[in-house]
């Protein structure tokens, strides 16, 4: 499974161009036949899971039901290198989960994986209908002090998603991107701040779920439908809207998607189940039905583009509310993410897990579940952050608290605000 050579971009993108056009009934035997293999690796080689014995044989993609599902908190619970079937190649990306399940946990991409990926996203892209040379902005954490944007090559724009709205605007603009790519909330703030129309040809959003409220703003700032995109930092993207803006295609060459019930129990096409994710490439730090903490449905009828495979129709995954700033002011909540506002090396080492709920009043408290002592001169600078992001007239308040309670799909709340909801119109 790790051992065979990683195939160029180009073959390997015409191999998953084909692979979606299979039948349903192609699909599930390829699944079985890697599925098998997956679990084969995995009981041989993974120390998590050698300790269970001989690994279940795998006929039908449903006999992957006898391994036990795992979750973000028993995987947090055992070291990387229990999790790693071999050191890491070189070229293996690294980097870590964003937390919304509890604490951050490592997340490596082997060189294989990172293909694999480039070509879905090629893949993505053409059902998409955007061209390959096309002009890019996309959003991303951690650019450059005091650099809202850069230009990378000739075609690429990259944004720094903690910069002033004001500053992605004017960036923006003066580098007219065919496609915007970023995060909901950030792109409607973009959208409103615009002095010079712009018309995208695409704009495709991810990290987060895109409610009707905000697909509708971008709609009307950038004039084109938004795309929507569904993942995990574990994975990389699982399932995307293709031009037609309907159905969530799925990755299936590079995981195999199960939905179920409390019991683990499959839920027929239309009814939400929790999502269980097996890894199909990544044998560097495999995944064997890992509950990522959403739900989705499967699809009840083919997407309006005519794809024969399973799709998504419906996604609950992470939600978050706009915040309301000084003199009234709509702020994203991802502008209220912790590692946008202080070093993320004082962050991980004093935050377990945190949540922002802002009271009707406009008030803001930070919780904080702290990782050891609670240190007052790192809360203070947590504080005096959010008060620059909200402005002086909102009190802020982080306090530390024993414990923060999970949604119903496993989720923590990271960003709630009732004083934006009490704003919202009534129906």
């Amino acid at each position: 499974m790790t051992g065979r050579s990683v195939p160029s971009h180009v073959p390997l993108w015409l191999a998953l161009e084909r692979s979606a056009r299979w039948s349903p009934e192609t699909l599930r035997r390829w699944h079985a036949a890697r599925l098998d293999e997956v679990i084969r690796h995995a009981y041989g080689n993974v120390p998590l899971y050698s300790p269970r014995g001989r690994p279940p044989a795998v006929h039908e993609p449903e006999d992957l039901a006898a391994v036990e599902v795992l979750d973000a908190a028993s995987v947090r619970a055992v070291p990387i290198e229990a999790r790693l079937a071999m050191e890491p190649p070189p070229g293996t990306d690294r980097s870590t989960t964003s937390g919304s399940t509890g604490a951050t946990a490592p997340v490596l991409h082997p060189p294989v994986l990172r293909r694999y990926l480039g070509a879905s996203l090629w893949r993505r892209d053409r059902a998409r209908g955007i061209r390959p040379l096309r002009r890019r902005a996309r959003m991303g954490v951690g650019g450059s002090p005091g650099e809202a944007a850069r230009v990378v090559g000739r075609r690429r724009l990259r944004l720094d998603a903690g910069a002033p709205p004001e500053a992605l605007a004017r960036a923006v603009e003066r580098f007219e991107p065919h496609v915007l790519i970023g995060y909901p909330h950030l792109l409607a703030e973009i959208a409103g701040h615009l002095e010079v129309p712009l018309r995208a040809q695409a704009v495709t959003c991810f990290g987060e779920q895109l409610d009707p409220a905000t697909r509708a703003e971008l709609r009307a700032g950038f004039g084109v439908e938004p795309l929507d995109s569904y993942g995990a930092n574990e994975f990389g993207p699982l399932a995307w809207q293709c031009r037609e803006v309907d159905a969530y295609h799925l990755n299936h060459e590079l995981v195999y998607v199960e939905l179920v019930d409390d019991q683990l129990r499959p839920v027929p096409p239309g009814v939400l189940g929790h999502v269980l994710v097996t890894d199909l490439v990544n044998g560097l730090l495999p995944h064997i039905r890992y509950r990522v903490g959403d739900l989705a449905a499967w699809s009840t009828r083919r997407c309006r583009c005519g794809h024969r495979l399973p799709t998504f129709e419906r996604i609950a995954g992470r939600q978050l509310d706009w915040l309301v700033g000084a003199g009234g002011a709509r702020i994203a909540p991802e502008r209220l993410w912790m590692d946008l506002l202080v070093p993320i090396e004082a962050m991980t080492g004093a935050v377990e897990r945190y949540r922002v709920h802002q009271h009707v009043g406009g008030d803001v408290q930070v919780s904080v579940v702290p990782r050891g002592a609670w240190d007052e001169v790192f809360a203070a600078s947590v504080r005096e952050a959010y008060q620059r992001e909200l402005g002086p007239e909102i009190v802020v308040r982080v306090v530390p608290v024993d414990h923060i309670s999970r949604l119903s799909s496993g989720k923590f709340p990271m960003v709630t605000s009732e004083a934006a909801r009490a704003l919202e119109p009534r129906a």
